[in-house]
């Protein structure tokens, strides 16, 4: 999946929702598939 070029997505979003592992609806476990962890969310 890629964003549009001028999409922003605010980094709290990232590290306070995206990021944190959930019981239901988890998508930690699929961005970290691509690379994305809290120690590398950038």
């Amino acid at each position: 999946m890629q964003l549009p070029p001028n999409s922003f997505i605010a980094s709290a979003k990232i590290n306070r929702y995206l990021l944190v592992w959930q019981p239901q609806n988890d998508k930690s476990r699929w961005l970290a598939t691509a690379g994305y962890t809290l120690d590398n969310w950038q």
